[in-house]
């Protein structure tokens, strides 16, 4: 793990350095390039017999809302990256891959995002926070926050925090973006879980 942590180290300062030549491209990334778009909303075929659930508002720290992929590289500083750059918002991406992958895991309820025509008949509405989803300067991607379920009344039925690390195993930004993806993957084993203690309840 030490030697991970070293390399990881090495892979900051060549990035700072690299991004100090103003002859380096931009490079875009995505949370949803691969995503199976028909799963990623619902409303051309909205099954009226399965709960649905509305997935938004998503909000952010104010240090993840901008283009530039994050990177902490120590306990105190933040280094936002600027040749490497989020390809759409990161709340919409997060949102739309979200989706996508609640979708998958589930036979019972239809997710979709708060934006689509439907949310006015849902049965609960899923909203988050979030506190870090970025890199770290200990070769990890980490994503905290909490997330909450309410019904269509506005009533709060689960105030949940999350917290989520993955070991990243190679260097560069395509790596942290896979490993990102992993962890909403991981959020939404919890959120799944959560969901099914809810109707239990």
């Amino acid at each position: 793990m030490r030697m991970i942590k070293n390399l990881f180290s090495v892979f900051i300062v060549s990035l700072l350095f690299a991004c100090a030549s103003s002859s380096e491209r931009v490079k875009y990334y995505s949370l949803n390039l691969d995503a199976d778009y028909q799963l990623l909303g619902t409303v051309d075929r909205v099954e009226v017999d399965r709960p649905r659930v509305a997935v938004g508002p998503i909000h952010l720290a104010k240090f993840l809302q901008q283009d530039g992929l994050v990177m902490q590289i120590d306990a105190h500083e933040i280094y936002t990256a600027n040749y490497h750059r989020w390809a759409e918002p990161l709340d919409e991406g997060i949102a739309k891959l979200l989706v996508q992958v609640l979708n998958k895991k589930s036979d019972y309820y239809q997710f979709g995002r708060k934006l689509e025509p439907w949310k006015q008949n849902v049965d609960f509405y899923l909203r988050l926070e979030f506190e870090k989803f970025h890199a770290t300067n200990s070769a990890q991607v980490v994503a905290t926050g909490r997330y909450w379920f309410y019904t269509r009344d506005s009533l709060l039925k689960i105030d949940k925090p999350f917290n989520i690390s993955i070991n990243l195993t190679r260097n560069g930004y395509l790596h942290t973006v896979e490993k990102l993806k992993l962890a909403i993957n991981k959020l939404s084993v919890e959120i799944m879980d959560s969901l099914n203690y809810l109707e239990r309840r």
